[in-house]
């Protein structure tokens, strides 16, 4: 992401825009290892909590940069045997994974990816579907989540790799998320009613994936509602605009998650990292949602690390 920051932004010279870039970048790596981020991963690793597991990463572009964060991690530690990003590469070189990092990748391009870990364990992300596709999706996962026949087998993901829909068993890790466009309020509703028909079954008679739900994002923008979408504060020009907070109230689509899926024995990814008070992480250059990278997406990946260990045990 250093390449992508130095190029564009409201500073006067090229130099500028370098040098701040790479100031908030090193600030940005040094909040992920001063986390332990990439020793928790490193645990999880050696420890076989990744083996044999499909760990699936369902949401949008920031669920993307968390599914980029735990597969940058496991190459930079040498677990990484191969992969399939569907993208071009963008910043040159030939490590695909590091290079297509770049959150800003168009989305039509990275609808999914696979990376492969010695072990046996296997990192898959979907997008998010259409709007207009939503209510058809959600009755299928609905079906299979509450219908005592389907859940006698494995859950099947909403996308194809290979040669049908992917199955996941009891090994098996999906992290949901709704992510922040459009039709987020009908998958709360429908991860809600899946989460109470899993909480609801008994665990003896299903072969299901262990489920995560990733928290939605802070964003920063100077705005009333810190959106991209709200009203810009009064006295801000241009270059103002290409900024972003380093500290606000927190986000109400957080806050209805955790109201909406809370209490239904889903554990929260994100729940305890302080982002309200991490604008300087942002990308910012008119990007106060997305993260610089590495940075806070790796703290999500040490949280699914943990998480990982824990289940291992037990």
């Amino acid at each position: 992401n250093q390449y992508y920051l130095s190029k564009k932004g409201p500073f006067t010279s090229k130099n500028d825009r370098l040098m701040n870039s790479e100031i908030r970048a090193q600030w940005a790596l040094d909040f992920s290892n001063n986390a332990r981020a990439y020793e928790r991963v490193v645990h999880a690793l050696e420890n076989n909590a990744f083996d044999g597991r499909k760990i699936m990463f369902d949401g949008d572009s920031l669920t993307r940069q968390f599914f980029i964060s735990v597969g940058c991690l496991a190459w930079s530690a040498g677990y990484v045997e191969d992969y399939d990003i569907p993208v071009g590469v963008h910043l040159g070189g030939t490590n695909k994974i590091l290079n297509n990092a770049h959150y800003d990748a168009n989305w039509k391009l990275f609808e999914k990816g696979n990376i492969r870990l010695k072990g046996g364990g296997e990192l898959y992300y979907v997008d998010l579907p259409a709007d207009s596709k939503i209510l058809e999706l959600s009755k299928r996962m609905i079906n299979n989540a509450c219908s005592k026949t389907e859940r006698g087998g494995e859950y099947k993901i909403r996308r194809n790799f290979g040669n049908g829909l992917l199955g996941m068993n009891e090994r098996d890790v999906i992290v949901f998320a709704a992510g922040r466009r459009g039709g987020k309020d009908k998958l709360i509703s429908t991860y809600q009613t899946i989460f109470q028909c899993v909480k609801d079954a008994n665990t003896t008679d299903t072969l299901w994936p262990h489920m995560m739900y990733q928290l939605n994002s802070v964003p920063s923008f100077w705005t009333d509602s810190h959106n991209v979408d709200g009203i810009w504060r009064d006295g801000l020009d241009e270059i103002d605009k290409q900024t972003c907070q380093k500290s606000v109230n927190t986000d109400p689509y957080r806050e209805e998650e955790k109201t909406k899926l809370g209490g239904l024995e889903i554990p929260f990814i994100g729940e305890t990292i302080d982002l309200e008070n991490l604008g300087q992480y942002h990308v910012w250059h008119g990007d106060c949602l997305h993260w610089i990278q590495p940075g806070v997406p790796d703290l999500y990946a040490g949280e699914l690390a943990d998480y990982l260990v824990l289940i291992n045990r037990t």
